[in-house]
Order: structure tokens, then C-alpha cells, then sequence
């Protein structure tokens, strides 16, 4: 019986130690313009997979941020559109992202963030 009842201690104790399950339901986050570029610095690093925000992905974040905006795009003025390339990719977002750090203005959420960046190497003519 004592044994039982350590290893339904252990089993207790370790599992609410673990990774959170991908099923599980978690509340909604904001990606931060500071999350997102910290996430992106340690793209590949599997501890990074259990942060503020388990099982957050880089690259998949900027191409739902892109795939939404060329979706999205139309309904906005030319003059106000963001025109970058159909095969932008993300490292080059974040090329683009990188001077931003520096600056303490450039705080919140991080998809208007890129989108205005974006606005400002690509706008359209």
C-alpha cells in the first residue's frame, strides 16, 4: 500500500512539474514586440518551447502577421498599404526588425510593429 501511495505522490508531483501539454487549454497571450524578438534570438533552443508562451514559433508567428496583412490589405488605402514581396521571408523581417531594439518606443504588441516597419522599407507607389 506504501507503495502505492509514493509512486501516486511521484506521479502527482512530476506531472505538475511538466511541459504543458499541446492540448491543453491556455489562455490568449500578446506576442510583445520584445517576446517576439527574444523568441526569435533563440530560435531552435528547446527550453524556449515551455516560455511565457509554450510552443511559440518564430517564423510561423511573422508568416501568420504577413499572410494576414496581404489578406487584410485590401480593404486598406494604397497610400496607407504596406507593398513588400510575395516571397518575403522571415529572417528578412526580422533584418528589418533589428534596429528597433534600440529604442524604447517600439514597445506592445509585435504585429503592428512589423507592419509599420514593413510600411516604411515597402510602401506602395
Amino acid at each position: 500500500m506504501y507503495r502505492y501511495f509514493l509512486l501516486a505522490f511521484f506521479l502527482a508531483t512530476s506531472a505538475s512539474n511538466a511541459a504543458p501539454s499541446p492540448d491543453a487549454p491556455l489562455p490568449r497571450r500578446e506576442v510583445s514586440f520584445d517576446y517576439l524578438m527574444e523568441a526569435c534570438s533563440d530560435i531552435g533552443d528547446p527550453a524556449a518551447r515551455y516560455g511565457d508562451i509554450p510552443f511559440f514559433d518564430c517564423h510561423s508567428y511573422i508568416y501568420g502577421v504577413l499572410d494576414t496583412y496581404l489578406i487584410a490589405s485590401a480593404s486598406i488605402p494604397k497610400k496607407s498599404r504596406a507593398c513588400f514581396p510575395q516571397g518575403l521571408a522571415p529572417w528578412q523581417v526580422m533584418r528589418e526588425l533589428l534596429p528597433l531594439l534600440s529604442s524604447n518606443t517600439n514597445r506592445g504588441p509585435a504585429a503592428p510593429i512589423i507592419i509599420a516597419t514593413l510600411r516604411k522599407k515597402y510602401p506602395c507607389k
